[in-house]
């Protein structure tokens, strides 16, 4: 029975509906003509009139609710007729550049938007959609009075805005700017709202580049008096192509000068996220000279601005703090103010609407994900500093343990890569950290061919210097490359050899030298320069014969010594060299070659 009742009301609702449509369509059809010769003389009247309103209503369903433009035109036709919805069509057209709508700054109330404007902003999508083109050829006017209608749109701008911005890329940032500002400058208890503000951080990226100098310069001269609207700011200046020196210079200013908290604490983000060395120690020094609950709440407020935790809201930060240095300055400044003991643990607890805190708590644990997830030695050195300053927290060492293992296991391979394993008993280079564990792969290959298959050439007795020995190593890498890599020796007397990626950007140095020459601490810097492997290598090749005289009492040392010696230097001077993950020493042994038949050897 109440299905029954159900059915009987919606067929009653779609008879209402119908009966309504068809006496719309009658009456619309019986004052078509004088409906069309008042639009003709009067054109700027379109949005005062109820036909026009009833029909604009009637383009528009409950799916597309987001914007005043989402609508369809053409589907009048269906229920009005060809004539009346090509009448609707050229109303809208006409009355976008007959109507100028009042701004904000203009003395517009807020939360209000004039139909007129409503119907312009209907008429600029029908043109754009229909004719492209007619956005480059608009006038200075027509430009400023299609502004004035985008940033009336609801959430956000209208689809063709960012191709006007293209065409008429000065006038538009100009007329944005001017609005902003307008937006930023009222005091704390004058309410100007952020609407061209916020569509502008939202969705407006196509004019951060112009937008971001000039908020820069706008923010030497007035602090915005809310927090939100500050944040909004600060997200298109981080955008903005626009160079690190002039945001670290208004934030280093902000920093000394600004008293409320909340900005405060964006101020330092942004300093620390272009000059992360300079900003850091300074944010440490003001947290200790606060009192203690004021402390505690910047903590909050940078750690928020710096990596983000709220969706509307991200970081407003560059990521030049983002290295592991920093990281781990960071993540003890942190702890110390947003403590582990006091955190709001909320599993069980029901919906709840996060608050600075939880934010401010997740932000803080999030830099251990992000030393986890940054490739190199230096993030792992980080990692195991704060593991071994929190001992209490044993889980802290499996991820050291998680992180070690996943970096020092082979990148996957490709399936033409290993069709090239198995047909070549290798992996073709084709990245840094692959070129890096061929150059080492050669040099055991040579070490190979010398002592245990001997079968180099036996002319390799007669070298009897370094220069000698960097051409041998030379001829060997360049025989093998199979065109993956080129091998140069660069003028620098440190730097023996150069792979360069052939295909892929690498470059890999490789230094060698010679069992009797004393191993100076040079080698491992030349091995750090311009490593993208951030693997050295080093051949100590020992020879059989030498150019240098020495005294009898004084014997050179073996090869084993040597090689001995270089991997002391190198684990002496490790914690210098975060960027070299490890340093392999490779010692070759050329004596062990047979010399070649019927040859006489003055030492014989």
């Amino acid at each position: 029975a109440q299905e029954r009742r159900w059915r009987r009301r919606d067929k009653e609702r779609q008879s209402a509906e119908a009966r309504e449509l068809r006496e719309s369509r009658d009456n619309l059809n019986a004052h078509f003509e004088q409906l069309r010769t008042e639009l003709s003389s009067h054109p700027e009247r379109a949005g005062q009139l109820n036909a026009i309103r009833y029909l604009f209503d009637r383009t528009r369903d409950d799916q597309h609710q987001n914007h005043w433009s989402s609508y369809d035109w053409r589907g009048l036709a269906a229920d009005f007729g060809d004539d009346l919805a090509r009448l609707f069509r050229d109303a809208a057209q006409n009355s976008w550049r007959l109507n100028r709508p009042t701004l904000r700054s203009e003395g517009a109330p807020a939360n209000e938007t004039a139909f007129a404007t409503i119907l312009g902003l209907a008429g600029l999508d029908i043109e754009t959609r229909e004719t492209p083109s007619i956005l480059k050829t608009l006038s200075p006017y027509e430009v400023e009075i299609a502004s004035r209608h985008a940033v009336c749109e609801l959430n956000g701008f209208p689809a063709w805005f960012p191709t006007l911005y293209e065409h008429h890329r000065e006038a538009v940032a100009a007329f944005l700017f001017a609005q902003i500002r307008y937006e930023l400058t009222g005091d704390a208890a004058e309410n100007r709202g952020n609407d061209v503000l916020g569509d502008a951080s939202w969705s407006g990226q196509w004019a951060w580049d112009d937008l971001g100098p000039m908020l820069i310069e706008l923010l030497h001269e007035h602090e915005p008096a809310h927090s939100a609207a500050l944040s909004k700011v600060l997200r298109i200046v981080r955008g903005a192509s626009g160079p690190d020196a002039a945001i670290a210079a208004v934030a280093r200013s902000k920093s000394q000068s600004v008293a409320e908290v909340s900005h405060l604490g964006q101020w330092f983000a942004v300093w620390m996220g272009v000059e992360p060395d300079a900003a850091i120690p300074p944010f440490a020094r003001h947290l200790a000279a606060l009192p203690a609950k004021q402390a505690i709440e910047l903590a909050m407020h940078t750690a928020v601005a710096l990596f983000g935790g709220d969706f509307n809201a991200g970081p407003v930060a560059r990521p030049a703090f983002m290295q592991p240095r920093s990281l781990r300055r960071l993540y003890d400044i942190l702890h110390q103010y947003i403590r582990r003991a006091d955190d709001i643990h909320r599993a069980g607890s029901g919906v709840y609407s996060p608050g600075l805190r939880d934010h401010a708590q997740e932000a803080r644990d999030s830099i251990l994900d992000r030393l986890r997830d940054q490739p190199g030695k230096e993030a792992l050195l980080a990692l195991r500093e704060i593991a071994t300053s929190h001992p209490g927290r044993e889980w802290l060492s499996g991820l050291l343990r998680g992180k070690a293992e996943r970096e020092g296991d082979f990148e996957p391979f490709e399936p033409q890569e290993m069709r090239y394993l198995g047909e070549y008993f290798e992996r073709r280079p084709r990245s840094a950290r692959q070129l890096g564990d061929t150059a080492r792969l050669r040099l055991v290959q040579l070490k190979e061919a010398a002592e245990d298959s001997r079968s180099l050439d036996a002319g390799v007795l007669d070298i009897a210097d370094a220069p000698a020995v960097r051409e041998l190593v030379h001829a060997r890498l360049a025989a093998h490359s199979d065109n993956a890599y080129g091998v140069s020796s660069p003028a620098s007397p440190s730097l023996s050899l150069l792979l360069s990626g052939v295909g892929y950007a690498a470059t890999q140095p490789v230094v060698t030298t010679t069992s009797e020459d004393t191993l100076a601490a040079t080698w491992i810097d030349a091995l750090a320069v311009g490593n993208t492997s951030h693997r050295g290598v080093l051949a100590v090749v020992h020879m059989a014969r030498s150019k240098r005289w020495r005294w009898p009492w004084s014997p050179p040392p073996t090869l084993e010594e040597a090689t001995a010696a270089a991997r002391a230097q190198w684990e002496a001077r490790e914690d210098q060299f975060p960027t070299l993950d490890d340093v392999e020493v490779i010692g070759i042994d050329l004596t062990r070659i047979t010399p070649a038949e019927g040859k006489t050897d003055i030492w014989d």
